[in-house]
């Protein structure tokens, strides 16, 4: 019951400022990509891709090496 009469007697400051929990800006793309490929490969497949990325990420390598094929 003590605990009770505690916790209705505790004064709450209430925030006037803004918190600044806005969002991750960094996250913000000026297009955002929303769809998914999912593919089916070898190991070999995925370590042959991984080493012609030379240390890109293989899923910015993969999309440059789509575009550039499909722009042909």
């Amino acid at each position: 019951m003590r605990l009770n009469k505690l916790a209705t007697t505790k004064r709450v400051d209430i925030m006037t400022e803004p918190h600044g929990n806005t969002g991750n800006k960094n996250g913000a793309k000026e297009v955002t990509k929303s769809s998914v490929l999912t593919i089916r490969c070898t190991p070999q497949e995925k370590g042959s891709w991984v080493k012609a990325a030379h240390g890109n990420k293989l899923a910015v390598w993969v999309t440059d090496a789509l575009n550039a094929a499909a722009d042909k």
